[in-house]
């Protein structure tokens, strides 16, 4: 603290006795003259303080001009001691200060312990100094009769101010007063013609470049000689109605409050503005105001911590549009005052022109770029059927378009519910493989995308870091924003197209757009490719098709003949046989019937084989014939039964036919169904033990008739199950090993049936016996029977 020399009763080197009123009216006169030629407030206040401190021994001096019409006081002038918040040019509120009593009675005081009265409610403000300078005189300005500030005196000792000092400030004060107030009038003036210079060199930075961010340090610079301001910052309103982004700021940093930062608008400045349509002024003057305010306003935390008390901001409004708001901060406190609000409403229009017409470049800038890019795009994907060619191509095109440090192609299953990756390019993701195995869409952030088809943002830091999977990665690996659109074809959705980016919050809705048509031109390309991998996909199919039929087509006219050759001779041997198993001349013993017995049989069973190669044949050519009629379904079971009896006699088998009252007619081919039964039957008595019940239970249900015939046999695995119906395959365990057969049989039924437009099902478990069940139409339909 400065403080005068020597006891308070001792005037300073240089203070003279203020004895002599001659030597009074001379300095008076002195000050008047210089006051007169001063050629600035400062001048005529410092002038105004030499005089006085040649009278007086003071260690503070303040200048007060008062603003009536907003209630505040300001230090246009401070010799001497430092008091905390009262710095020359501060502003503060006029109540509670000693300025308001000598306004409102009109008289000068003196206080010798301003302590005394700080506890006071009308004196608050007095508890900033009352420790350090207790002692006050304070003297009214006057000029035209009117009084337009104080002179006030501060000392550092209790009742050092005497009623001599009293008169000697008061005739001081009245001799400078007027021009004290000429001095801050003039001044004013040259303010108001320093405003008036920057608002025009405002509007002239502004047009200088259509890039606004280009000139906001100039810009601010400006904006600070006419209004007070440690930071300027402009916002601009997001499209989602939620949130603004800082657009521009300068001046004191304030956490979470950097050019491209997104905040919610809630709870801020920026929606009080936009939603009042006027400018707006908040002051943070102590703790139980910043409480008040920040109940109001949370968003204005980040600046109050960092020592911002003043607040203006105004709306800025672009072709009856609010996109957003201009805002200045001090540090001072009740910096801003009427004119202020003023020039801070001219201020937000030149902003708000100045970004309309950013926007607009910035606009067409993007327009002209994503032309481009799509064109590019065009031409890149039309130069190969196959997109995996040029994929890496599309992909660098697309980071043209938006930010895209991984981009992905995938293909969706609607039908499955799945997802999978095709086409990766950029960062990689830890156990991210291509084409692995579709992932489930539901709970995956391309759900809404699938489901409601349209294009939408993601946010890592606002997804849950455990689920989905997807987020979690990419957040590990610095992925931060996403976007995902629909690819639709023909109406018909093929997969999605990814993009993500390390940098928070780094897309808006114009992005989005950008890539849902990206997506739209890259959605063609991808169904191009999947048709055309297709098509060489059938093309090689075909191909191995034609290889199969002209193989076929050899097998069967291999079999035809072969089939020819064997029964030619086969029939003669068959005869002769015959013949000499009738013994006719008697001269063959039992021991060699026997064995003509063996080549007879042998030759049955050579038959058999044969008459199935030559059925399987037919089948894979498609020249099995049907001879349709109408017959009694029940009468075949019947002879069916009687065939096989033998054999299940042997073994000890009960064969039981279980079918319904009345005849059961059906229109097929007689003698080919017969052979499908008889297989069936014949094969579950050959597989199924001694003593145990082969059942045929044959049903009708309207123009369907259904065969079931059950065994209770040694049953069949479920891998041989999966080629029982496989030309010849037999299982491979010794139950089957011990039966004679070719493995032609089941698929020979199977092919039977479905030529009548049925089937024949199977259902087993190994070692508790099997079902197998012929289904048939009624009615043979024209096409089978053709």
């Amino acid at each position: 603290m400065a403080s005068r020399n020597g006891p308070l009763d001792t005037p300073e080197p240089g203070v003279e006795e203020p004895n002599s009123e001659s030597t009074l009216r001379s300095e008076i006169v002195e000050i008047t003259r210089v006051a007169s030629s001063a050629r600035n407030a400062h001048e005529v206040c410092a002038a105004l303080t030499a005089t006085i401190r040649r009278f007086i021994a003071i260690d503070r001096l303040t200048i007060r001009a008062v603003d009536r019409p907003i209630n505040t006081v300001t230090d246009i002038f401070v010799w001497g001691s430092e008091v905390e918040g009262w710095q020359q040019g501060a502003t503060h509120d006029l109540s509670g200060t000693a300025t308001a009593e000598v306004i409102r009675t009109g008289k000068p005081i003196i206080v010798d312990d301003v302590r005394s009265k700080a506890h006071s409610p009308d004196h608050e403000a007095l508890r900033q100094s009352a420790d350090e300078l207790p002692a006050l005189l304070a003297v009214p300005l006057v000029s035209g009769g009117r009084i337009f500030g104080t002179l006030q005196l501060r000392a550092e000792h209790v009742g050092h101010f005497t009623q001599q000092d009293l008169d000697t400030t008061v005739a001081i004060a009245a001799a400078a007063a007027p021009a004290v107030e000429n001095a801050i009038l003039v001044d004013s003036q040259r303010d108001e013609a320093n405003e008036r210079q920057a608002l025009l060199d405002l509007g002239n930075v502004i047009v200088s470049s259509l890039n606004v961010e280009s000139v906001f340090q100039r810009f601010a610079h400006l904006v600070s000689r006419i209004i007070p301001a440690d930071r300027v910052a402009v916002n601009t309103l997001n499209p989602d109605g939620a949130t603004y982004t800082e657009r521009y700021t300068d001046g004191i940093a304030v956490k979470e409050r950097a050019p491209g930062d997104v905040v919610d608008l809630e709870g801020t400045i920026t929606k009080a503005v936009v939603e009042r349509g006027a400018p707006i002024t908040i002051d943070v003057c102590d703790e139980a105001k910043q409480q008040e305010v920040l109940k109001d306003f949370p968003g204005l935390a980040p600046a109050v911590d960092v020592g911002l008390c003043s607040f203006l901001s105004a709306p800025m409004v672009s072709e009856g549009k609010n996109i957003g708001s201009v805002h200045v901060r001090s540090s001072q406190p009740f910096a801003y005052k009427p004119k202020h609000i003023e020039l801070i409403q001219q201020v937000a229009s030149f902003t708000a022109s100045a970004i309309a017409k950013s926007d607009l470049l910035l606009q067409l800038e993007r327009e002209s770029r994503e032309r481009t890019v799509l064109a590019e795009i065009g031409r890149i994907t039309a130069s190969s059927l196959d997109f995996g060619d040029v994929f890496e191509l599309v992909a660098e095109q697309v980071n043209k378009l938006v930010p895209a440090e991984r981009v992905v192609v995938t293909t969706v299953d609607e039908e499955a519910g799945t997802i999978t990756d095709k086409y990766v390019s950029g960062t990689e993701l830890p156990g991210w493989d291509l084409n692995s195995e579709g992932r489930s869409i539901v709970g995956n952030p391309t759900e809404p995308v699938v489901k409601e088809r349209r294009a939408i943002i993601v946010f890592n830091e606002e997804v849950d870091p455990v689920t989905p999977e997807g987020l979690r990665v990419s957040r590990e690996v610095g992925l931060l924003s996403a976007m995902y659109a629909p690819l639709i074809s023909d109406d018909r959705l093929i997969g999605t197209l990814n993009v993500k980016t390390t940098a928070p919050h780094a897309y808006s809705q114009s992005d989005l757009d950008a890539l849902r048509r990206a997506a739209i031109q890259i959605a063609g390309a991808v169904a191009a490719s999947d048709l055309h991998h297709e098509a060489l996909r059938l093309a090689e199919a075909e191909s191995e098709n034609r290889e199969l039929q002209k193989v076929n087509q050899a097998k069967s006219e291999f079999l035809s003949t072969v089939s020819h050759e064997l029964k030619t001779p086969l029939t003669s041997m068959m005869a002769f046989a015959n013949i000499l198993k009738k013994n006719r001349n008697g001269n063959l013993s039992e021991r060699e019937i026997g064995q003509i017995e063996v080549i007879e049989r042998n030759g049955h069973n050579l038959t058999s084989l044969i008459t199935d190669l030559v059925d399987v044949s037919r089948v894979d050519a498609g020249n099995l014939k049907l001879n349709p009629s109408q017959f009694d379904l029940k009468e075949v079971l019947k002879q069916v039964a009687e065939s096989v009896q033998p054999l299940a006699a042997s073994k000890g088998q009960q064969l039981s036919v279980d079918v319904p009252d009345g005849d059961v007619q059906i229109v097929a081919d007689a003698e080919r169904i017969s052979q499908v039964v008889l297989n069936l039957v014949s094969n579950a008595v050959k597989y199924s033990p001694e003593d145990t019940e082969v059942r045929m239970v044959l049903t009708q249900d309207g123009a369907e008739v259904e065969l079931s015939v059950i065994d209770e046999g040694i049953g069949i695995s479920p891998t041989d199950m999966s080629q029982l119906f496989t030309a010849f395959f037999r299982a491979d365990n010794p139950e089957t090993r011990a039966q004679s057969g070719t493995g032609l049989g089941l698929v020979i039924a199977r092919s039977i049936a479905e030529l009548h437009g049925g089937q024949v099902t199977v259902h087993s478990k190994l070692g508790a016996g099997s079902t197998f069940t012929l289904n048939l139409p009624v009615e043979l339909s024209s096409d089978a029977a053709a």
